[in-house]
């Protein structure tokens, strides 16, 4: 059984790294199973997290951002995560991970030639059967845990469980509806929930407009330059909704992609992402693509939009 479902694996799997590659955006946001050899692993460093490359049989890589135990280079795995794309570059976000078994994997055994020993008749008549028996208990006992198995699947549709599902049952995390995500009438954003997301220190509270006076906490979406929080009336779905500020689509003058907040190092920045609509900090307008750290008390203004950061 093992042997046929390793089968089904590889043939769905030989070109499935290049498939993603020549066509990321069938993909973007969806939860990928990949195969292929680990050639490099980085653990995580003081701004950055563990990662490894995965090449498929054609040679194509591609990036797999892991929160796990460090695998094993030069050796195969399957690869089951959600695909996102970062500056450009293709990402899986691992949520699992298993090495394929190869005859590498099984000690081989020398072979020592033992004197050839011929059992009396009447043990191999009574071996024989007994090893008969044993297979055929067994192979009753395996099919009777899949039927078991295949009735209660069947019938879990039908029962409220108090068991939360799973991460690996969504193919990507879900929008919380909760009262912090109604409570603002300027800006939307989800709460930080998943595994992968690291929360900001300290808070943004609004200072102006019909939020004036509320606050909320941030998360950041892992990158090599840092945990990021993008700003801007886009919508953002996915693993990178939690790490995103929503702006309402009233304030017009607020780019799609306004700006971004980035947390190294134990600092904070802000970097102006819009052409035509600059980020301010306290009073100081950023140029495109410009940064400047943020301090407590700082305020980021957009348009008619500031806010406050506060630790």
């Amino acid at each position: 059984m093992m042997g046929m479902f390793t089968t089904v694996l590889t043939q769905a799997q030989d070109k499935s790294i290049k498939k993603i590659i020549d066509n990321p955006g069938q993909y973007l946001n969806e939860r990928v199973e990949i195969f292929g050899l680990l050639t490099k692993y980085v653990p995580a460093g003081t701004s950055s997290t563990a990662y490894y490359i995965l090449q498929g049989d054609y040679g194509d890589q591609i990036k797999v951002i892991t929160a796990g135990e460090a695998p094993e280079t030069n050796k195969k795995y399957h690869v089951t995560g959600i695909l996102s794309k970062q500056y450009d570059e293709l990402i899986v976000t691992e949520t699992s991970k298993t090495p394929e078994e190869t005859k590498e994997n099984v000690t081989a055994q020398p072979q020592i030639q033992q004197p050839v020993v011929i059992p009396p008749p009447v043990e191999e008549k009574q071996s024989g059967p007994d090893i008969l028996i044993i297979v055929i208990i067994a192979g009753v006992i395996i099919l009777a845990a899949l039927i078991i198995i295949l009735l209660v699947r069947q019938k879990k549709p039908d029962t409220i469980s108090s068991t939360p599902p799973k991460e690996d049952d969504y193919k990507s995390p879900p929008t919380i509806p909760i009262k912090q995500f109604n409570d603002f009438s300027t800006i939307k954003y989800t709460p930080e929930s998943s595994k992968t997301m690291k929360f900001i220190p300290g808070k943004l509270e609004i200072i102006s407009g019909e939020d004036k006076g509320k606050s909320f906490k941030i998360a950041g979406y892992p990158t090599r330059e840092g945990s990021v929080v993008s700003i801007g009336r886009a919508k953002v779905s996915g693993d990178r909704a939690y790490a995103h500020i929503q702006i309402d689509e009233k304030f017009q003058t607020v780019s799609r992609k306004q700006a971004e907040l980035i947390y190294v190092d134990n600092h904070l920045f802000v970097s102006n992402l819009s052409e035509s609509s600059f980020t301010q900090l306290d009073g100081l307008e950023l140029k495109l693509n410009e940064k400047a750290e943020v301090k407590p008390n700082s305020v980021i203004r957009m348009a008619e939009l500031e806010f406050r950061y506060s630790v």
